[in-house]
C-alpha cells in the first residue's frame, strides 16, 4: 500500500466497548469483536511497515485488546518517528502493563463528556466518573512516564464544570487539554444535539474562558473543529476492509489481499456511515476518481 504522503491513518483494534455512551456511533456495529491477529500482523507489518506516520486507534474501547496494543507497541518501535494515539474511555488505562504505559511514542486520549456526576449520568451512563479520577491518579502516582491527555466534549452541560476541569487536569500534571465540539460526533437523535448544543454565541464566550484558564493554570488548550476530512485517509477495519473518508466524497471500501486492494463491491449500497466523520450519509461503492487511484496505487 502506498503511504507516502499520508499524515494519520485510522486502525480499528476492536469493536467492543465496556460502556454505552449516547453520543457513541458503536452502536451501528452489530459484530462487537477484536481484529483478527493475523489480519493485524498483515497491516502492520506488511501495509504499513514503511510507514512512519500517525496511526489513530479509535472505535470501540481499545484497552479491551490488550493483545492488540502490544503488537501495536512492537510496531511503533522499530521506527522512532512513528506516533500512536489511542482514544480510550479510561476506565481500563491503569491496567495496562508498565511497557504499554512507558512507551514514549504511544498517547492516550481519554475522552471525557464531564467531571461531574450528573454530566456523566446523561451522556456517558455507565461511567463512575470517581472511579475514573481515582485511577487516573493512581496511574500518575507510578511515577510512569506515560503519555496521556483528556478530550471534552464542549456542550451546554459542561459550561458549569470548567473550572473543575483546569483543577482536575492541574492535579494529573497535564500539560494540555483538548476540547472537541459537539457537532463533531454523530447523533442519531437530533433532539438530544437541539438540546445539548452550544450555540455562536455560547461558544465564543466559552472560547474566551478556557483561554482565560489556560493562561491562569498553564495548561495549553486545543479546540477542534467541525470541519469535514480535508484529505483521504485510510481506516483500517477489523475485519481487514480499508475505507477512505472524503467527508463530502463518501465512504470508499476495499479489501485488503496480499499484493493489492481490491473493490469489494461496486454495487449501490443501503446506508452507511463514515467512521471518521461519524456522519449518516447514502454511500455507493463505485470507481475511484484518479486522485484516489494514484493514492492506493489501486493499478500498479
Amino acid at each position: 500500500m502506498n503511504v507516502v504522503g499520508i499524515e494519520s491513518i485510522f486502525l480499528e483494534l476492536t469493536t467492543r466497548c465496556n460502556l454505552s455512551c449516547i453520543k457513541c456511533p458503536n452502536k451501528f456495529f452489530l459484530e462487537k469483536n477484536d481484529i483478527n491477529k493475523d489480519i493485524l500482523n498483515f497491516i502492520l507489518f506488511k501495509s504499513l511497515k514503511n510507514y512512519s506516520g500517525k496511526v489513530i486507534v479509535a472505535t470501540g474501547e481499545p484497552t479491551l485488546n490488550k493483545n492488540g496494543l502490544v503488537t501495536l507497541h512492537k510496531w511503533s518501535l522499530l521506527n522512532r518517528d512513528r506516533k500512536v494515539i489511542i482514544f480510550t474511555n479510561g476506565t481500563l488505562l491503569h491496567t495496562l502493563s508498565e511497557e504499554l504505559l512507558s512507551n514514549p511514542q504511544i498517547t492516550y486520549i481519554v475522552s471525557l463528556d464531564g467531571i461531574r456526576r450528573h454530566t456523566i449520568r446523561k451522556l456517558q451512563p455507565d461511567l463512575n466518573i470517581q472511579v475514573l479520577k481515582s485511577n487516573l491518579q493512581k496511574l500518575r502516582k507510578r511515577n510512569l512516564p506515560t503519555n496521556f491527555f483528556i478530550n471534552f466534549t464542549l456542550h451546554k452541560l459542561i459550561v458549569n464544570e470548567i473550572i473543575d476541569i483546569f483543577k482536575f487536569a492541574s492535579i494529573l500534571h497535564l500539560k494540555e487539554l483538548f476540547f472537541t465540539p459537539l457537532l463533531n460526533f454523530y447523533f442519531p437523535n437530533k433532539n438530544l444535539v437541539a438540546k445539548y448544543q452550544l450555540d455562536d454565541i455560547e461558544l465564543k464566550n466559552l472560547r474566551y474562558k478556557l483561554s482565560n484558564l489556560s493562561k491562569l493554570y498553564r495548561i495549553k488548550i486545543k479546540i477542534g473543529s467541525n470541519n469535514k476530512c480535508k484529505s483521504p485517509r485510510p481506516i483500517f477495519h477489523i475485519d481487514g476492509s480499508v475505507s477512505y473518508c472524503e467527508g463530502t466524497d463518501g465512504l470508499y471500501t476495499f479489501r485488503i489481499q496480499e499484493n493489492i486492494l481490491d473493490i469489494i463491491d461496486r454495487s449501490p449500497k443501503p446506508l452507511h456511515m463514515c467512521k471518521t466523520c461519524f456522519k449518516k450519509q447514502q454511500t455507493y461503492f463505485r470507481e475511484l476518481p484518479p486522485r484516489l487511484q494514484k493514492l492506493t496505487n489501486i493499478n500498479s
